[in-house]
Parts: C-alpha cells; sequence; structure tokens
C-alpha cells in the first residue's frame, strides 16, 4: 500500500468526469491553489480539498446548464442542431401547388 498521501487521497482522474468545454489543466491548476489556501495535512484532508474542488466544478456546471435551459436563444446554433432542423425542413410534407 503506497505510504504517499498524495496518492493515499487520490479521486479518480477528473479528466473523466469533464465535459467538453471544461480542461483538465485549469482543474490541476484549481486543485493547486485550492490546496495552497487550505494547506491539507495529510490524506483524508487532500481528499476532502480534491471533493470540495468536485463540488464547486458541479456547482459551475449546473449553472452552466439552468442559464442555457432558460436563455437557448443566446448561445449559437450548435452543428447539430443545425443539421437537425435542416432535416425537419425537408422531412416535414409541404403544401400542394395549387392545380388550376
Amino acid at each position: 500500500m503506497p505510504k504517499d498521501a498524495a496518492t493515499l487521497s487520490h479521486l479518480p482522474n477528473p479528466s473523466r468526469l469533464l465535459l467538453a468545454d471544461e480542461c483538465a489543466e485549469e482543474y490541476d491548476a484549481l486543485l493547486a491553489d485550492y490546496c495552497a489556501d487550505m494547506r491539507p495535512a495529510g490524506a483524508l484532508e487532500r481528499r476532502q480539498v480534491e471533493l470540495i474542488l468536485r463540488c464547486d466544478v458541479d456547482i459551475d456546471r449546473q449553472r452552466r446548464m439552468i442559464a442555457q435551459r432558460l436563455n437557448p436563444l443566446e448561445r449559437e446554433e450548435t452543428r447539430g442542431a443545425q443539421i437537425l432542423a435542416e432535416w425537419h425542413r425537408r422531412a416535414l410534407p409541404r403544401p400542394a401547388a395549387p392545380q388550376f
């Protein structure tokens, strides 16, 4: 069993939990800042600092999701939304031209 406190307390790789608009390097820098501010002593305290950071990341993520949900028109249309809208335009039946 490893004796290093950082190894004992380390949570799974955060890059597996990050979304496309989130950066693992920024996460690591934030963790370093949190550790510098809180100065964890031992494995348990380091794990608590990592959990605090995870909670902060989740809170920020939820705020972004809520903002997107409440203001969907403020963001530019994604490529996937464009493809879906074009498919709907082609798939929906069009009224027949009047016959004279």
